[in-house]
């Protein structure tokens, strides 16, 4: 009996150190104020991370593109006059990218700025939106509903 209750401590033991050990890890950016806002898992196994790289108040919206195993396959930054604070991403319909970034203007004004990429990172589009909320409160979620977006 004794045995058996060993036998099952260790496949407890072994069962929680697999599921507890990560894939991998990795730090990203340098000595800046570099953060993410948003990953997703992208359809070939790897992963796309939307953040901001700069020191504040110039700061400009960052994309990376990572492997399965979390190796930098490209990296973009979005030069801006405006400080951005990058909110969320989708994986688009062509595997390009859609960003949501909103930019803070000096009177504080809130626009957001939709940008479209193609699978590499490179701007197709960006409109920028006038939300003319005189706060640093702004949408936070971009989903993609039939082939549109709402936010």
């Amino acid at each position: 009996m004794s045995r058996y209750y060993i036998f099952l401590l260790l496949l407890i033991f072994i069962s929680n150190e697999l599921v507890s050990q990560n894939t991998w890890s990795r730090v990203y950016g340098g000595p800046e104020d570099d953060f993410a806002y948003s990953v997703k898992q992208t359809p070939d196994g790897g992963y796309v991370v939307l953040g901001i790289r700069g020191i504040y108040p110039d700061q400009s919206a960052w994309l990376l593109k990572l492997d399965e195993y979390g190796d930098t396959v490209w990296t973009k930054s979005f030069d801006s006059t405006m400080l951005e604070y990058s909110l969320d991403i989708e994986i688009d319909y062509d595997s390009g990218y859609i960003l949501a970034i909103n930019k803070v203007t000096p009177s504080i004004d809130a626009n957001l700025r939709i940008v479209k990429t193609d699978e590499l990172g490179n701007i197709i589009w960006s409109e920028i939106y006038d939300l003319s909320i005189p706060t640093i409160d702004y949408p936070y979620d971009l989903d993609k509903t039939s082939g549109l977006l709402s936010f």
